[in-house]
């Protein structure tokens, strides 16, 4: 079913509720062809209509539309006079809920090619050779499992469009890799990082913490913003990292 079948749908139903309560207020005709329109144009999209219905309502309310559209394809009687037509005009709410209950379904599909799209185009947050690097590591020093298991749930959670979780999960590799370097903490491995590396080791201590951090223990406010993509994409700084804690992990 496309937007614009749709569209054309909300609008008729939209006029088709004006002239009823016009015709309620004695100022104009019944709209019974506007009404019989209506159900002429669901049916004559059933083909395409029924399957997005069947999948965007629940039983009932799938039940309702289809009795709201044959019940203006018979004889339809009004009488003027406020809220003398109410059965009708549930008719015309029915038709309209499942109308945009198919709109939101396309939106929801549309947001989820989207998200698919964006996906692929920026690959994996993590390389698969660093994560192979650390894999197949013979007698390393330590035990490289946790830190394979925190980088293959990072790319799942980048994969999903998970920021926050995405921010504080490399957070948790800076703080669970200072024991490869011999240190405590994170900010000894920076402090003692050779020149060539220390900008980017900065980078992952200074900014990406503070913005895990902030993910991670930010309350509740009366307006909130949600983290795009760039606001957690530290992979070059992390994969130079993971490059380095690889060869740190080889050495006797």
């Amino acid at each position: 079913m496309d937007a614009e079948h749709l569209a054309q749908l909300v609008e008729m139903v939209d006029e088709a509720e004006a002239e009823l309560k016009a015709f309620e207020a004695s100022t104009v005709g019944a709209p019974g062809n506007k009404l019989h329109s209506i159900a002429i144009a669901c049916l004559d999209g059933d083909s395409r209509l029924r399957p997005d219905l069947r999948s965007a309502l629940s039983p009932r309310d799938l039940n309702s539309f289809q009795q709201a559209v044959f019940s203006f394809t018979r004889a339809i009687s009004f009488q003027s006079g406020p809220g003398k037509n109410q059965s009708h005009h549930d008719a015309l709410r029915a038709i309209k809920q499942g109308i945009h209950a198919i709109e939101s379904k396309l939106r929801s599909e549309g947001d989820i090619t989207q998200r698919l799209a964006n996906r692929n185009s920026r690959g994996h947050y993590v390389d698969a050779s660093r994560i192979t690097a650390l894999r197949e590591l013979q007698a390393p020093r330590l035990d490289p499992k946790r830190l394979i298991r925190l980088l293959e749930e990072l790319n799942d959670a980048s994969a999903s469009d998970c920021h926050m979780a995405t921010a504080m999960l490399v957070r948790a590799v800076l703080d669970h890799v200072p024991a490869v370097y011999g240190r405590e903490s994170f900010a000894q491995v920076v402090a003692n990082s050779p020149r060539s590396q220390k900008a980017l080791m900065e980078h992952l201590e200074n900014s990406l913490r503070k913005i895990a951090d902030d993910h991670l223990h930010r309350p509740m406010r009366q307006a909130e913003d949600l983290p795009t993509f760039q606001q957690v994409d530290f992979r070059g700084a992390l994969d130079q990292l993971l490059g380095d804690v690889a060869i740190k992990l080889r050495s006797s």
